[in-house]
């Protein structure tokens, strides 16, 4: 098949590498599956633009690449015509288009030139559907979007594809109407080899159990709740990884030392590639307190490294780990949280099982090989829904 993937933005802009591998590790295994795979993108970096030629393809991974000029004006949405341009001008050569995000300008513009153009395509609203996201910021603009263009997006649409169950039962609560809907979950790359990065060696908690947390540095994230459990006499270190772009970590360390646990609190910055599987490899148990988030990549990441999980029911990926069977799934506060981190690390046995059991889940379920198959078989059923539609055979 040849397939069109459009999306605001592709690997190598929005941060370090492992930002954008869902879809990244999505195309190179169609393309390794031997589809002719091609992305169409912005230029844009955040508020930057990203140093690539615009208009002209390029290949990355086996994957056809081609970055278009999103105007300063208009940059927050990703419009772009140049990319409208080429969209019309190529449709049709296309068997299917999978079309990315939600609330930005190229999934209107897809999905309008797809359904004229009699090309079925895929929509991955990739977790942006639900509701607690329309009561925040930009609160007004995301529901224009929703009712001018998006009931229109997954009306057309031959499949949503959904990561998970809890993000069809968040897509259900505000949006009634009957869809196709598919769940696919992500899936992880993990390195042939995990090594010891240097600098974390020289770390006097790593060669210790030590709890890690892992993501933005910012309270939506549940740090304070996994803060405040420390006061519960848990006896080894938490280590937390991430980037502060909220200045949370101040805040943090203030909690930390009026609960008197600052001294078991280690900010260590951003972790990626080699050092974020460094630090998944050896911790004794990673805790994602998050209140909410879409799909939690970082539980399959980490049950591939062997890392036991503890999360909330909130996190997509939560119902993967009860299945595998590879950690806890936790409500309450800091008290219960604690006692379910204590009897994690307390129970080395137990503990070692949890890890065993997610490597073998994952190696069976959810590398990007076995993903990019099941989503192959959702594009074939789209074609072929698209020919029964229009009386084909």
């Amino acid at each position: 098949m040849k397939i069109l993937h459009i999306t605001p933005h592709y690997w190598p802009p929005m941060g370090p590498d492992d930002t954008v591998i869902p879809l990244r590790g999505l195309c190179r295994s169609l393309a390794e599956r031997g589809h002719e795979v091609h992305v169409y993108t912005s230029n844009r970096d955040g508020s930057d633009l990203l140093k690539v030629p615009t208009g002209k393809p390029m290949e990355h991974d086996g994957v056809v690449v081609s970055y278009f000029s999103s105007p300063n004006l208009l940059g927050q949405y990703f419009q772009s015509p140049a990319m409208a341009e080429t969209v019309r001008q190529n449709i049709k050569q296309f068997d299917i288009v999978h079309i990315h995000t939600c609330f930005t300008w190229p999934a209107i513009m897809a999905s309008r030139i797809a359904a004229k153009a009699g090309i079925p395509y895929i929509f991955s609203p990739q977790n942006m559907l639900e509701k607690s996201l329309f009561s925040g910021r930009n609160a007004i603009i995301k529901w224009l979007w929703f009712y001018l263009f998006g009931k229109k997006i997954l009306r057309q649409a031959s499949y949503i594809h959904l990561t998970s169950r809890r993000e069809d039962r968040e897509l259900a609560k505000f949006y009634q109407k009957s869809v196709a809907i598919k769940i696919i979950a992500n899936g992880v790359s993990p390195p042939d080899k995990i090594s010891n990065v240097e600098q974390l060696l020289l770390q006097p908690w790593q060669n210790k159990d030590y709890v890690l947390a892992m993501g933005d540095i910012c309270w939506k994230n549940g740090l304070n709740r996994l803060i405040s459990a420390w006061s519960y006499k848990i006896d080894v270190p938490l280590v937390i990884a991430g980037t502060d772009d909220e200045t949370t970590t101040a805040n943090i360390f203030a909690q930390a030392d009026k609960d008197g646990v600052a001294d078991s609190i280690h900010f260590i910055g951003p972790a990626h590639g080699q050092k974020k599987w460094s630090l998944l490899n050896n911790a004794s148990l990673l805790v994602i307190p998050s209140h909410s988030e879409g799909f939690g990549n970082l539980v399959l990441e980490a049950m591939a490294a062997g890392c036991p999980v503890i999360t909330r029911a909130e996190i997509g990926a939560a119902s993967i780990l009860e299945e595998a069977k590879a950690g806890l799934v936790v409500s309450g506060g800091p008290k219960q949280l604690a006692q379910s981190i204590n009897e994690i690390l307390t129970d080395h046995s137990w503990r070692q099982a949890m890890g065993r059991r997610g490597v073998e889940h994952v190696q069976r379920y959810y590398t990007w090989p076995t993903i990019a198959e099941s989503m192959e078989g959702l594009y074939v059923e789209a074609k072929l829904k698209r020919k029964t539609r229009h009386g084909k055979s």
